[in-house]
């Protein structure tokens, strides 16, 4: 299965490259300010934006007034420190990322132009295949050198004490003759 999903992402960046960077580039943005918002209002910095939440976690049966709730004095401190570094690291990142826009495109045409390999040389694709054919080879042959380890040795073995112990207990002809009590 991971191997289908390597060509599916090797078929999907060729053909959508743009999209996945900036649906990605726009993800992360959107996770850094649902951390800023969530450290301000447990910093106690949203104190009126709890008033929504109320509502809010009525159609949602208490959650986000959970998440939401100011801390207690003596955490209010340590959240107010690192709602103000998030909103500093925030900002610095959505300012690089106007600067780098130029940046940015050539990284797009980059991977449009790394992921041509795929298609103007296939053969380098399915060459990996043949060392995981034999390394799946060695996998089996290894599974089956332990089957004969502890499986049908194992039980051969029991079966040769088994007849052992039948061929100790029979008595034989020599024996039956002389009896127990004759001397050999």
């Amino acid at each position: 299965m991971p191997i289908v999903l390597a060509f599916v992402w090797a078929i999907f960046l060729r053909l959508f490259a743009a999209l996945c960077v900036y649906t990605l580039l726009i993800a992360e943005v959107v996770v850094m300010i649902l951390v800023c918002v969530y450290l301000s209002a447990k910093a106690g910095w949203l104190d009126d934006a709890q008033n929504a939440t109320v509502r809010v976690s009525d159609v949602l049966n208490g959650t986000v007034s959970d998440l939401l709730t100011t801390a207690d004095e003596a955490d209010q401190t340590m959240y107010s420190i690192f709602a103000a570094i998030a909103i500093i690291v925030t900002v610095l990142n959505i300012l690089l990322l106007i600067i780098y826009r130029r940046c940015i495109s050539r990284l797009i045409a980059i991977i449009e132009e790394c992921t041509k390999v795929f298609k103007d040389m296939f053969y380098i694709v399915l060459w990996p295949l043949g060392s995981l054919v034999v390394q799946a080879g060695v996998f089996v042959y290894g599974l089956v050198i332990f089957y004969f380890l502890f499986y049908v040795w194992d039980s051969e073995e029991l079966y040769v004490q088994a007849r052992a112990r039948e061929h100790r207990h029979r008595p034989r002809a020599c024996c039956a003759l002389r009896g127990p009590n004759r001397a050999r």
